[in-house]
């Protein structure tokens, strides 16, 4: 699976990659970048993907990301 061997949350691009039931939320701040990023995966048959906006969810776990642990 993708999301185990870190393939897609290392390339350059890719801002977050997030698991959403069965599905995961790859997202990036530069459109071309991403796209690049994920070039190398749209020709596979086990997966689909579609654009779409970032949701109240995908930005929440964005900022958690960049937040400073105060318990550190």
């Amino acid at each position: 699976m993708i999301i185990r061997d870190g393939t897609l949350s290392g390339r350059p691009g890719i801002g977050m990659v997030a698991p959403f039931g069965a599905s995961l939320h790859v997202s990036g701040r530069d459109a071309a970048a991403l796209e690049a990023a994920i070039a190398p995966y749209r020709g596979r048959d086990d997966l689909d993907w579609k654009p779409s906006e970032p949701s109240l969810e995908d930005v929440f776990i964005d900022l958690m990301s960049k937040a400073q642990d105060n318990f550190k």
